[in-house]
């Protein structure tokens, strides 16, 4: 397994980004330690990783708090192997980002995706099975758009029609709206809606054998399993636009639409039981995880090639077994992998002895 190719982020440059004001650091191919105290920059420095990949932050909605504060922009640049890519993002502290790819114009932050995949554990995801049933919904759409990036588009449409569909909802309390009104984008929704749960369908079928297995590498004994849980029975086109014209009268009373795919869950279960209520902090964190670690395999096995593994903080709350299980896969799976932690000692001894190791003190990176 380790032997496959993986893509690799080999060098990134950061200008005026979170509280770097200019830094240039080259990665090794394998693991990278990034130490250091809290509050000094380790996560800034992956988070430009996962930008110059996904087009996202990690952290915030906003991305003018990533540029420092007094500049004008912050950019990040990233080198990428195996097909000698280079990505910049521009993000100005007002007005929208910019991305580039081999200094072209990208005109969406999706084009990126599947260029250079990766993925990304940090505190927040633990979101994905704390939060709310938005969170599971993202994780999955966002997630599967690595292998399937038209995919963002079809989510994109959907939240538009719903959009609509809910502004007209809200507008009939106050005016008469024709029936014939809402039928354009109901049809849109019930296009969109069908791609989406067919999606989803199929991306927990494939993703659930690989997070079982990733559990118990990871040293958990109990049975998780992941299931997506359809809110009603309308699985085609057809039957989701009858049950949105037939739900009119009681959304209009509620002012949004109750039916849909932006309904439905993903349940995530230890021992056939709901694993937020159930699981320990220490089996949640190892579920999220597993969970991460399954996308990764899933990725790397239809696309030949090992995506990048950014591991934000992820010691917390493990136990020693369960640390040192997390440190072997990551030496045994290959692949080019970041990991954050404040002692090197938290890797442990043989991971410590071959990666590239960085160390973070208020925005500036040495290399040890």
């Amino acid at each position: 397994m380790g032997n496959r190719p993986s893509f690799r982020a080999t060098r990134v440059r950061l200008h005026s980004f979170r509280n770097y004001r200019h830094a240039e650091v080259g990665f090794g191919e394998g693991v990278n330690l990034v130490v250091g105290p809290n509050g000094q920059g380790k996560t800034n420095l992956i988070e430009a990783v996962h930008l110059t990949t996904t087009g996202r932050l990690i952290r915030g909605r906003r991305e003018a708090q990533a540029v420092m504060h007094g500049a004008e922009c912050a950019v990040v640049g990233t080198q990428f192997e195996p097909y000698g890519q280079e990505v910049e993002a521009n993000l100005p502290a007002s007005g929208r980002k910019t991305l580039t790819l081999n200094g072209s114009a990208l005109r969406r932050a999706s084009d990126l995706l599947g260029k250079a995949p990766c993925v990304c554990f940090t505190s927040e995801s633990l979101l994905l099975l704390e939060g709310e049933p938005e969170e599971r919904r993202h994780f999955l759409d966002s997630e599967s758009s690595q292998l399937h990036p038209s995919f963002v588009k079809v989510c994109a449409d959907y939240k538009r029609a719903l959009q609509q569909r809910n502004s007209l909802l809200r507008l009939w309390r106050e005016e008469h709206v024709p029936e014939a009104t809402f039928e354009p984008w109901e049809e849109q929704l019930a296009l969109h809606g069908e791609a989406i749960r067919a999606r989803r369908t199929e991306w927990v079928a494939s993703l659930e054998p690989c997070f079982r297995a990733a559990y118990l590498d990871l040293g958990g004994s109990e049975a998780v399993t992941i299931r997506s849980q359809v809110k009603d029975d309308a699985g085609s086109a057809d039957e989701i636009a009858d049950r949105l014209a037939s739900s009119r009268s009681t959304d209009r009373e509620r002012g949004s639409t109750g039916t849909g795919p932006h309904r439905d869950e993903l349940a995530v279960l230890i021992q056939e039981k709901d694993a937020r209520d159930f699981a320990s902090q220490g089996q949640k964190r190892t579920i999220v995880v597993a969970l991460k670690l399954a996308v990764l395999e899933l990725i790397a096995q239809q696309l030949s090639a090992r995506p990048i593994l950014l591991l934000d903080d992820v010691f917390s709350d493990l136990d020693s077994h369960r640390r040192g299980s997390l440190v072997g896969l990551v030496h045994e799976r290959g692949g080019q992998v970041f990991v954050t932690c404040t002692e090197v000692s938290q890797a442990g001894a043989r991971i410590a002895s071959e990666a590239a190791t960085f160390e973070v003190t208020s925005g500036t990176v040495v290399a040890r």
